[in-house]
């Protein structure tokens, strides 16, 4: 199997196995259970959207920390704007592999100056500016307004 790229390749197996998996689940429950069956499947759902969000944080995190530690051996962040290259300037001294998606497949987003950064998920809908992003500015979560809002 051909890993994407910013796709560890040790969980590339597990995820498509255990999608195809969940899948079967879902179609089973379904069309043999009737109501009860749609609302086990739509929490399903629900929880692996949560699961997503989860990994996505947990994958923001650890790219924050290799950004932290650039920022001490180069007093600043990278000034990029990619996160290609982004990861060019942290791999491998301050962070182990490349990471360029996030738990949906969708490239991650990357603005960096020398006394901050802004890293951003797309979400499930792979749309900036919406209201399913996740981002972090200077190492923090922010909660972003749904659209239209103030």
């Amino acid at each position: 199997m051909r890993r994407r790229r910013g796709e560890f390749a040790a969980t590339a197996g597990v995820r498509s196995g255990v999608t195809v998996g969940i899948a079967m689940v879902l179609a089973f429950a379904m069309t043999g259970c009737g109501d009860a069956g749609e609302q086990a499947a739509g929490q399903m759902i629900d929880a692996l959207e949560r699961g997503k969000i989860t990994g996505t944080k947990g994958t923001m995190e650890t790219i924050a920390q290799g950004l932290r530690a650039y920022s001490v051996d180069h007093s600043g962040y990278p000034e990029v704007q990619t996160i290609e290259a982004l990861m060019a300037e942290l791999v491998p001294a301050h962070l182990r592999a490349s990471v360029t998606l996030d738990a949906w497949g969708h490239p991650f987003s990357y603005r960096g100056g020398s006394d901050g950064f802004t890293l951003v998920s797309s979400g499930q809908d792979g749309r900036g500016g919406t209201s399913d992003d996740v981002v972090m500015i200077d190492g923090r979560f922010e909660t972003m307004a749904a659209p239209g809002g103030p």
